[in-house]
């Protein structure tokens, strides 16, 4: 048995279907085929697309009417639909790794899914034979080596893999050197629920609005208009806000003495955070207590 021939078979007869993003990739084998001298595979078409990198030996394809001659490091994507020819020089045995697998985008906006589009076109468009600079011999030998050892992890190594495959394949076919478009940032929902959390990760400390906004790397402008946007507090009040929220909870669900709160929450003193509360509910700590304790229905101003 050849080097990686058990892990071919296996890989034949693997399910591997998954979720990549926005990319869905169900994969029907992985594997390495070995052709004789003058030996291939008939004039075919399929449904999915094939990858084919030659990793020894020398012959041609023909495919979409172009006979192309394939070499050591060769590399080339069949798209649905086209008729191809592979074959091995008549005194040259030929060794590829190939793939075979469907790929859909999902319906996601943004920058990502325009890289998934342009994938997508690259695969389907360009049909060249062209010399691999992404090391896709290693990509392939990567992932029979994962299904031989076996190790804890190894179904997430081969998707991994299989995305770099992807990756690669892009890279080596894309007339596009520099990508067009840029990473996606986070709206201002998701910064301001990043924002309630870091505030609450940290409620135990004095927390400044230069501290949020060097740790966002947000003017204290833009900080206070996300803040403002989904609250209608500055951010200076908004934290305090937060934290009048845990001493409510401290307050009625634990007997811990008010200087104990203060440290738990950030305030320097008990007397400072008497004044911050009663300044947010209109009483003191010490009659919120009271009131939660007799049933009445106290109100966060």
């Amino acid at each position: 048995m050849c080097r990686f021939d058990d892990a071919s078979r296996i890989l034949r007869e693997a399910e591997i279907d998954f979720w990549f993003d926005n990319i869905h990739v169900n994969v029907d084998f992985i594997a390495v085929d070995r052709f004789k001298p003058g030996g291939g595979y008939e004039a075919h078409l399929h449904s999915k697309y094939e990858f084919h990198y030659i990793k020894a030996g020398r012959g041609y394809v023909d495919m979409t009417g172009r006979r192309s001659e394939l070499g050591p490091k060769s590399f080339y994507v069949c798209p649905p639909g086209v008729v191809h020819r592979q074959v091995a020089d008549i005194d040259d045995p030929m060794v590829e790794y190939a793939m075979k697998c469907d790929l859909t985008i999902g319906e996601k906006k943004g920058a990502g899914n325009k890289e998934h589009n342009y994938l997508i076109e690259v695969l389907n468009s360009n049909t060249s034979v062209v010399k691999d600079n992404y090391m896709m011999d290693r990509i392939f030998e990567n992932i029979f080596e994962e299904v031989e050892n076996g190790k804890v992890g190894f179904l997430l190594k081969i998707k991994s893999a299989i995305m770099d495959l992807l990756i690669a394949s892009l890279r080596n076919l894309s007339a596009l050197k520099d990508a067009e478009y840029s990473i996606p940032k986070k709206d201002d929902n998701r910064l301001f629920e990043l924002i309630r959390e870091y505030i609450n990760d940290n409620i135990d400390r004095c927390i400044s609005c230069t501290e949020l906004s060097k740790y966002f790397f947000l003017s204290e402008k833009q900080l206070n208009r996300i803040v403002m946007k989904y609250t209608g507090l500055t951010t200076y009040r908004f934290i305090t806000a937060c934290k009048i929220v845990t001493i409510k909870k401290l307050l009625s669900d634990t007997d811990s003495k008010l200087s104990d709160i203060a440290k738990q929450t950030g305030f320097s003193s008990e007397f400072h955070l008497s004044n911050r509360f009663k300044q947010f509910t209109g009483m003191s700590p010490y009659q919120y207590r009271n009131k939660k304790i007799q049933g009445d229905d106290v109100i966060f101003v």
